[in-house]
């Protein structure tokens, strides 16, 4: 038997601390803001049919970009390399549309780039 556990039970608080992923997710995530449309994109992202509040949709953006970056972290086999760069698109687009739209700047969490992209090997 199996069952779904809301996002939101495991809370990780953006503000204090920020994401630091490595430069080339990054880059990709930049590359495909053009793309990205937040009526279309974020329902299907986040299996919701209406679209979120931005407060809403970020937290629960960061919460599984976080499962899905432990999963990078640890080179496990069920790391899909597509839905962390489309979670990081959605939180770049989330962020700069919070940012447009007057929302405290204290209040959004911050995004870097970090040189190296590797998992550590086990042995």
């Amino acid at each position: 038997m199996s069952f779904l556990v809301h996002p939101s039970v495991f809370r990780i608080d953006p503000v204090t601390r920020p994401l630091r992923r490595p430069r080339i997710l990054i880059r990709a995530a930049k590359a495909g803001l053009g793309g990205w449309s937040r009526g279309r994109d974020l329902p299907k992202l986040l299996g919701y049919s209406s679209v979120l509040s931005r407060a809403g949709a970020l937290c629960m953006l960061y919460e599984r970009e976080h499962i899905v970056d432990q999963a990078r972290r640890e080179g496990r086999a069920d790391y899909d390399l597509h839905q962390h760069i489309l979670l990081l698109i959605a939180i770049l687009s989330e962020l700069g549309d919070a940012a447009e739209s007057g929302m405290a700047e204290s209040k959004l969490p911050t995004l870097s780039a970090r040189e190296t992209a590797r998992p550590e090997h086990r042995a």
